[in-house]
This record gives structure tokens, C-alpha cells and sequence, in this order.
């Protein structure tokens, strides 16, 4: 049996060290005052069911107001040192074997060996985002003490309307 309770609140980024944004969280504080705190893991926009939790202290001082939003945005002069760096070091990849990575040079008609390929790289994939969640919830879990798992939600209004109109959720 499914048990639905709807929860309308403002959602909030937060800030533990007013320097930048705590990746995979946000806050809802609800008209009543109560604060939950909804898991957030993935970027993407997606309406997906996430985790709730209810935390024992108040959080409110850790909400980045709409005005101090701007500051905590990534610079955008760093936007580019990743491809910079990839095109500086992509010469060094001469002398990685490349076997180590992916196997052997896959054969054109050798279709399983890419399919493995493929495989190994999502379950790495998978295996590292679950690793990376339960890191995140530990460290919430030290920073606000103990998560008291409510449930699931799924957001009814987008969390942010994009310059062209369409929704973030």
C-alpha cells in the first residue's frame, strides 16, 4: 500500500562553508516550518522519484538566498581547462598501452568484444555513482546528523524555468 502526502515548500541550494553549493542535495522548507532534505544525484533534468529525509537540526542557516546564488556559480574562465588540459596531455597517450584500457584492438567483426567493452564501462559507471551517493549521504549525515528516511517525492512544478521557457526538474 502506497501512503501519498503531499509536502508544499520552497526549495533551497545550501551551503555549509558560504563558499559552494553542497552537490546532490536540496532543502524544501515547508509553510509549517518543518525541513526536508530531498537527495538529489543526478544533474540531468528528470522527474524521477528522489529520497527524503527529515533532519534533527534546523538548516536554515545554511540556505543560499536567490541574490547570493550568482556568487557560488562556477567561473566561467575555468570553463575550458578541461579541454585545454585534454588537448596538452592527449600526446601523452602514445605511451599508455592501450590494451591496459579497453583489451585488445576490437576487430570489426568482432561484436562481443565491444559489447564488452561496453558492458565493463556502464558497470564501472554504475559502481562509481554508487560509491559517490553513499559518500554524499555519509558526509551530510556528519555535517547534520542523523538522515531519517520519509520516503520518495516527485516534484510537481519544475525546480527552475530555463531562459527559453522550458522547466528544470
Amino acid at each position: 500500500m502506497t501512503i501519498t502526502k503531499i509536502i508544499e515548500g520552497e526549495f533551497f541550494n545550501l551551503t555549509f562553508d558560504h563558499k559552494k553549493i553542497i552537490k546532490g542535495w536540496y532543502l524544501i522548507l515547508t509553510k509549517e516550518g518543518d525541513e526536508y532534505l530531498v537527495q538529489r544525484n543526478y544533474s540531468f533534468s528528470s522527474n524521477w522519484p528522489r529520497n527524503i529525509y527529515q533532519v534533527e537540526q534546523s538548516l536554515k542557516e545554511k540556505i543560499i538566498s536567490e541574490e547570493d546564488y550568482q556568487k557560488f556559480l562556477p567561473n566561467p574562465r575555468n570553463k575550458n581547462l578541461g579541454v585545454i588540459l585534454g588537448i596538452a596531455l592527449a600526446p601523452l597517450g602514445k605511451f599508455l598501452p592501450r590494451h591496459w584500457f579497453i583489451g585488445d584492438a576490437v576487430d570489426v567483426h568482432d561484436m562481443w568484444r565491444g559489447l564488452l567493452n561496453v558492458l565493463l564501462l556502464i558497470m564501472a559507471y554504475s559502481v562509481s555513482m554508487f560509491f559517490l551517493f553513499a559518500y554524499r549521504k555519509i558526509v551530510m549525515e556528519k555535517k547534520v546528523g542523523k538522515l531519517h528516511y520519509i520516503g520518495k517525492v516527485k516534484a510537481k512544478t519544475p525546480l527552475k524555468i530555463l531562459k527559453k521557457g522550458k522547466g528544470f526538474w
